[in-house]
């Protein structure tokens, strides 16, 4: 087996260690989430973590722009360029981040929190928004240091990355406990929460630069305006990617808390959750075989290409499919075992939300092998649209139809504007590559 198919290989099945472990913890905590806050403070918390998630916009796609440039010129042996992105966009990092924190101070006492946390009861609207500003101070502390997982990515050590992610999810685990243990409300969860997450990242930064890669400290090379350009110009297209990401992930919760309130976001959470380990798959294949296109298409391996994306497509779907209709059946009693609750929700909502598990399931292969082969202006542009058509539609479905509308917004706009347009892309690059 090649180095890169080691790699990737490696990269896998340490993703799968990391990602089942990430939903044991899951599972683990949601039940005991549920029960010490409640339903109402439960669907804050739920708010909470996707306000965070697209909060992760803020960056405009620096960090994940290092994983093509540091890829291209890591194979290209020019290791001085390298240091100069790494050190480029960590320093750019620390700058916006001050910026971010100067916003947030000024605009935060003017700004309605109960347009966010809908309930009838100030104290929880309260409290939420108290938790938000403890994960927002962390989320920006943070930020400098997202370009960790990107170099481990870029430089074929995404195994010691998700021994790191283990790590990451632990500590959320056991801030969540000590949160319990001292019967703390939701601020002190949140704060433990955030705040043992934060740490293991710290950690973790100090071991990559160094003792894994201490060329690649960003202390051990010098920001450069020129190579600030190619790094916030290939940022921005994947900072427009990351929001048609979002509206796809994250938008949900914080619609449906808007048009029905906190109590209905915890239901739809819950069963939105169970449908979302589905894409378990995608989660641990997607950030390793992205890389390794990349690789191959400058090297010209394209039989290989064809080979994984082919391979990836097919085990995507038939993993997928037959936990699709026992969720879709199910979902119920699966939700009433784990957390202990008795969801309140249309029918409708899992059958959309297991179309969304299966259209997912055949476009994450396509878009893995697009955007690492360098097609990221064609991804993005499908993207964007789906962006700008899927969150009016979203509205206008949740308030005329109820709550699973805003997922099958999801389902059709993806669809018709990102999976058709990617397939006929694909078609094409399969077609240079038979020739190749």
């Amino acid at each position: 087996m090649s180095k890169r198919g080691r790699s990737i290989l490696y990269g896998v099945v340490t993703g799968g260690l990391s990602k089942g472990v990430g939903v044991l913890v899951s599972f683990l905590t949601v039940p005991i989430v549920i029960a010490h806050l409640g339903g109402g403070a439960y669907g804050s918390w739920v708010v909470i973590i996707s306000v965070i998630s697209w909060l992760g916009l803020s960056d405009f796609g620096i960090a994940n722009s290092l994983v093509p440039l540091l890829v291209k010129s890591n194979s290209e042996g020019d290791f001085e360029k390298a240091r100069s992105y790494v050190a480029t966009a960590f320093f750019g990092l620390i700058v916006l981040s001050i910026c971010l924190g100067g916003g947030f101070a000024f605009f935060w006492r003017f700004f309605d929190f109960s347009l966010i946390f809908n309930s009838p009861d100030k104290s929880v609207v309260d409290a939420a928004s108290h938790a938000l500003g403890f994960a927002v101070a962390i989320f920006l502390l943070s930020l400098p240091l997202s370009i960790v997982q990107r170099i481990y990515l870029a430089t074929h050590q995404g195994s010691i990355s998700n021994f790191w992610q283990v790590f990451s999810g632990v500590a959320g685990a056991l801030g969540i406990f000590i949160g319990v243990l001292v019967d703390g409300g939701l601020e002190q969860l949140i704060l433990l929460y955030c705040g043992f997450q934060f740490f293991v990242l710290v950690i973790n930064s100090f071991y990559l630069f160094f003792k894994i890669s201490p060329g690649l400290s960003p202390f051990s090379g010098f920001p450069d305006k020129f190579y600030w350009g190619e790094v916030f110009g290939v940022g921005w297209l994947f900072f427009l990617n990351q929001i048609a990401s979002l509206v796809v992930f994250q938008k949900d919760n914080i619609l449906v808390s808007h048009y029905y309130g906190v109590e209905q976001t915890a239901d739809y959470s819950l069963v939105w959750q169970i449908f979302v380990y589905l894409n378990f798959v995608n989660l641990i294949v997607a950030p390793y075989v992205g890389p390794g296109f990349g690789e191959a298409y400058v090297k010209k391996n394209y039989k290989w290409m064809i080979s994984v994306v082919r391979f990836y497509v097919g085990a995507a779907i038939f993993i997928s499919l037959p936990f699709v209709l026992a969720f879709v059946f199910y979902y119920k009693q699966i939700i009433l075992f784990w957390a202990n609750r008795d969801v309140i929700i249309d029918p409708l909502v899992p059958i959309s939300m297991g179309a969304w598990v299966l259209v997912m399931s055949f476009q994450w292969p396509i878009i893995s092998l697009l955007n690492g082969i360098g097609r990221i202006k064609v991804v993005t542009i499908f993207y964007v649209l789906s962006a700008i058509i899927n969150i009016p539609l979203s509205m206008f479905l949740l308030k005329n139809f109820g709550v699973y509308g805003s997922v099958l917004s999801s389902v059709v706009v993806i669809f018709i504007v990102v999976l058709w347009p990617s397939l006929r892309e694909l078609k094409q690059v399969l077609e240079d590559a038979r020739e190749g």
